[in-house]
């Protein structure tokens, strides 16, 4: 895992080609600070991996219990593994990757997590300039739910057993593809303990855009899915959303952010998960990077 003050140079394929396989320029540009002042001041934090040395956990390391300091972890992630699910090291992708997949029965989950690394908030003062970016696949787009983004890490996993929902006692802001509607991917976002709305999320959903009017997911194509949320952004644009280098038409807004759904100075870190339903779910993973302000 990564923790320095130009991770970007550590990402494979070009990374100021826009169409590449590396890290996305239309977010990244967006940093605001580089390296440290010499009272190690002002540097901001990045965090990220390109799993180019991950070694991979399968069934037989047991069902982990997550979070614990004292069980096994992943190449320092935590991991929990239903039944014969699997984290695995994957092969065919430049420097590295990782394939999270459940087994076929019905909610089983697959996750795994940095644990905490920054703090987000809307609280003024407190909040700061934090850009997340992955790149991932889908082998399949048919049952089960994925996610994949910031969390708390305090609950076990961030899917639901009904595989449509975040869970009510985690909170989150990311990407995720829901079991109704296995090839639509939907930005999502919720504080911790936030009361569930008629539709499973307990925040607003809004759908980035590819081509049309929904996002309609192609089975084994990488995507780069990324946000950024700049508390100093137009009213409008708190939270842009990025798709493949590209800038989405719909935002997160500074109304939207006031409101108790939005996480407010909550501790999360990479998340990624999977959950079944009656079938293998899939979800293959590149990179991940973050950055914060200092």
């Amino acid at each position: 895992m990564l923790l320095l003050p130009n991770a970007s140079s550590l990402y494979t394929q070009h990374i100021s080609q826009e169409n590449s396989g590396g890290l996305s320029p239309s977010l990244w540009r967006h940093m605001t600070t580089g390296t440290a002042a010499p009272d190690g001041n002002g540097g901001g934090l990045w965090f990220g991996d390109d799993f180019d040395k991950f070694a991979g956990l399968t069934a037989a390391g047991g069902n982990l219990t997550f979070p614990d300091a004292t069980g096994l972890t992943i190449g320092g992630y935590h991991g929990y593994v239903d039944a014969t699910g699997s984290i695995l090291s994957l092969a065919g992708v430049t420097g590295g990757g990782v394939r999270i997949t459940t087994h076929t029965t019905n909610a089983d989950n697959v996750t795994m997590s940095t644990g905490e690394l920054l703090q987000v908030s809307d609280t003024a003062g407190d909040e700061k300039l934090t850009i997340f970016e992955c790149r991932v696949a889908w082998p399949q787009v048919a049952t089960g739910s994925t996610y994949i983004g910031l969390a708390d890490p305090v609950a076990k996993v961030i899917l639901g057993v009904t595989h449509t929902d975040l869970i009510n006692t985690a909170s989150g802001i990311g990407f995720m593809v829901k079991d109704a509607a296995s090839s639509t991917l939907d930005f999502v976002y919720q504080a911790t303990a936030s009361t569930a709305t008629t539709d499973g999320m307990a925040a607003l959903v809004v759908e980035p855009t590819i081509a049309g009017s929904t996002t309609t997911l192609v089975a084994t194509t990488y995507y780069k899915l990324g946000f950024i949320y700049n508390p100093r952004a137009e009213p409008a644009k708190r939270i842009a959303i990025y798709v493949d280098n590209v800038e989405q038409s719909t935002y997160v807004t500074a109304t939207q952010i006031s409101n108790a759904v939005f996480p407010d100075a909550e501790y999360m870190g990479l998340q990624a998960s999977c959950v079944g339903d009656g079938a293998v779910r899939t979800m293959d993973i590149d990179w991940w990077a973050i950055y914060q302000e200092g």
